[in-house]
């Protein structure tokens, strides 16, 4: 009988082997063009900043450093092809919001599949230099909450000088950001000879010619944070591609964990859309905002640019509100963002587990196949179209899994499914 039960679990043990090659090879064929994967290989665990060890916070440093400051084609001669400079992430971004079509990765069902595609480009970048690093952190911001948050004003806030420097900037260093990781980091101007195939749709600012948007007349060099209170002494809303937004009496973007979490009830938020309006205000069309205006956490996402960019007096953009190179706020603008895709990885895994059938090829999370399902997206940016088509995303699964034509937005859900397919976790998947 022993051997007989022995013998029964070696069979078990086979199977669940086989499934999990078959899974494997099943993302090879609807993701890669050149995946040839004979085990799954070992699933990224992305880590909250503050939960790194001091020597992965020194990699975390002297990687994005050498990416600050190493061009694209020296770092690829060290680091191999999946290396790219940062500056190329910050025109990437700008030329999503710049597209000729619409912006590309903003304000509409586009939004998460724009950003994961970017960081995991960024992420891969990164680990070409510090490999040990092992994954892209991210920046719980509910941590950094003003009403029990367990980071709030103690040395690991968020805003000091071991994260990313001070929110209250002054009029006497120019709103410059002096201190933190990156302080004094001066703004990089649109590099001709690098990126001018790009230039028909961005080529930086018109006025100074620095990486910031189009119509920026921001003429300083160095990454900008204005008072948070400029924000209201002129505007009480605001307008976010073609949707305009009211400014809540009682802003505050430091959100509660009640409002983070409320953002991942797939019974509440039962397609990719409604999960996009609980997140995001400014991704619900116009013509809708009277009829819909979703509760709690609403702006979660665009509430961070706001408040840390901010205005000038005179209306200028501080580098974390303007849209198109908000990249520019290095730690803050891939964690907020990394921190966003684990709220949207956490629905679709509460939704795939309601409904198993909503994360199949066929329903894919109800993302808008076309305008028949869903009027309000940019033409590209429904589920077949490639990800910011202009300036393709081609490595972000690795270099084993290159697609020059470009992944689709069905290509980054299907290969980035909660513990199916994805090269990547978070090391908080349920609440805490």
């Amino acid at each position: 009988m022993t051997m007989k039960i022995v013998a029964f679990v070696a069979v078990c043990i086979l199977a669940l082997c086989w499934v999990q090659l078959a899974s494997a090879s099943e993302v090879d064929s609807e993701v890669g063009t050149q995946m040839k994967w004979s085990k799954r290989p070992r699933v990224r665990v992305r880590k909250e900043l503050r939960s790194l060890t001091q020597a992965e916070y020194s990699l975390l440093v002297s990687g994005l450093s050498t990416m600050l400051s190493v061009p694209t084609a020296q770092g690829q001669a060290l680091y191999g092809k999946q290396y790219k400079a940062y500056d190329y992430f910050i025109v990437k971004h700008a030329v999503s919001v710049n597209d000729p079509r619409g912006d590309q990765g903003h304000a509409g069902s586009n939004f998460m599949t724009f950003h994961r595609a970017w960081l995991l480009e960024l992420e891969l970048s990164l680990l070409s230099v510090v490999p040990e690093l092992r994954a892209l952190p991210y920046w719980d911001i509910t941590l950094d909450n003003s009403k029990g948050g367990r980071y709030f004003n103690t040395p690991n806030y968020i805003f000091s000088s071991r994260w990313a420097g001070s929110l209250d900037s002054s009029a006497a260093e120019n709103f410059a950001v002096k201190d933190g990781l990156f302080g004094w980091r001066q703004v990089g101007k649109f590099n001709w000879e690098v990126y001018g195939e790009y230039a028909p749709i961005y080529n930086g600012s018109l006025t100074t010619g620095l990486l910031r948007s189009p119509s920026s007349t921001l003429n300083s060099t160095y990454v900008t944070r204005f008072p948070v209170s400029n924000l209201f002494k002129k505007n009480t809303s605001m307008t976010m591609g073609d949707t305009t937004v009211p400014i809540p009496a009682d802003f505050d973007w430091g959100y509660s964990a009640a409002d983070y979490w409320r953002c991942t009830d797939a019974a509440a938020y039962r397609n990719w859309t409604a999960w996009s309006y609980c997140l995001d205000i400014t991704t619900v069309p116009q013509e809708l905002l009277k009829q819909y205006m979703p509760p709690g956490a609403a702006l979660l996402h665009p509430g961070v640019h706001w408040a840390v960019g901010s205005l000038s007096e005179q209306g200028d953009m501080g580098d974390m509100f303007d849209v198109a190179t908000s990249p520019n706020e290095v730690l803050l603008f891939f964690g907020h963002h990394a921190n966003i895709d684990r709220n949207n990885m956490i629905w679709q895994a509460n939704l795939a587990r309601r409904n198993p059938a909503a994360a199949s090829r066929q329903a894919m999370y109800g993302y808008p196949a076309s305008s028949a399902d869903y009027p309000y997206d940019n033409p590209g940016c429904y589920l077949n179209d490639v990800v910011n088509a202009n300036f393709r995303f081609t490595d972000i699964f690795g270099p084993s899994a290159v697609k020059p034509s470009g992944f689709t937005h069905a290509d980054v859900l299907w290969g980035t499914r909660p513990g199916v397919s994805s090269p990547y976790t978070y090391d908080s998947m349920v609440r805490m």
